[in-house]
């Protein structure tokens, strides 16, 4: 990227992503966040922000339990996602009822996002990337690009009203799971309660067995070195890294692709 690209992605930006006062988390399934963003998120509900997640699907696969019907596995991811959204100080969470394994629409997506968007009025939204090139998750790519829209129209007033929906512009939208961030926040101090957070999906990450404790390790030693070498690359001992995008890049900015 040459000087010029990077001053005009530099100008068109204003404010910090951590300057707002509500944030709106966006999950493909109930452990997403956690993963992706779960520093930030107790960073900023550590400085008093007003945190929501909102989670898109069931997560019914991610118990592999014959024992078990669909909707006790979806009861259980449930409980589990509440206890670790506590755990991280996030007060409410809301889950949409589509079934996880990609079999929906990305626009009836984008419609519950948006009507979430409309009657929450976050600052910023916070979402898997739907561009990264290794994703094969269908839920995690139809989340994103769902995000992107209903962050999209939040920022248009007709749209938002022919939808019969409050006019809610967001400042911006913060993809996580990205190969390509470009925005970083300080997350010295929040590494253990992400990871607390994590073990708190007990379905997900039992860590019962060997095999289970050595998996949860590798996982752990994934996300410190991750939170380091974003940390170094933004002049701070430890961070997590976001591709950011506003109302002005999110469309006809192709710098913001670079």
């Amino acid at each position: 990227m040459s000087i010029i690209d990077k001053l005009l992605i530099k100008v068109s930006r204003s404010g910090k992503l951590t300057d707002g006062r509500k944030y709106l988390f966006i999950g493909p399934h109930p452990d997403d966040i956690e993963i992706g963003a779960g520093e930030t998120v107790y960073k900023l509900t550590k400085k008093g922000k007003e945190v929501k997640f909102l989670i898109c699907t069931d997560g019914r696969y991610g118990i592999d339990d014959e024992l078990l019907s669909d909707e006790e596995k979806i009861t259980v991811r449930k409980k589990e996602s509440m206890a670790s959204a506590t755990l991280l100080g996030v007060k409410e969470i809301e889950f949409l009822p589509f079934c996880d394994g990609g079999d929906y629409d990305v626009e009836n997506l984008s419609k519950e996002i948006q009507k979430v968007i409309s009657a929450y009025k976050p600052d910023y939204v916070f979402a898997p990337d739907p561009y990264v090139s290794s994703e094969l998750h269908t839920d995690h790519v139809k989340a994103g690009l769902a995000a992107a829209r209903a962050f999209l129209r939040s920022g248009v007033p007709a749209q938002m009203r022919e939808s019969g929906l409050e006019f809610s512009p967001v400042k911006g939208i913060a993809f996580y799971f990205t190969s390509r961030p470009d925005t970083y926040v300080k997350t010295t101090g929040c590494g253990a309660a992400r990871l607390q957070s994590i073990l708190l999906h007990k379905s997900q990450f039992p860590c019962k067995t060997e095999e289970e404790k050595a998996y949860f390790k590798a996982l752990t030693f994934y996300l410190n070195l991750r939170a380091t070498r974003f940390g170094w690359k933004s002049f701070r001992f430890r961070a997590e890294g976001f591709r950011y995008l506003n109302q002005v890049q999110a469309h006809c900015f192709p710098e913001s692709g670079l």
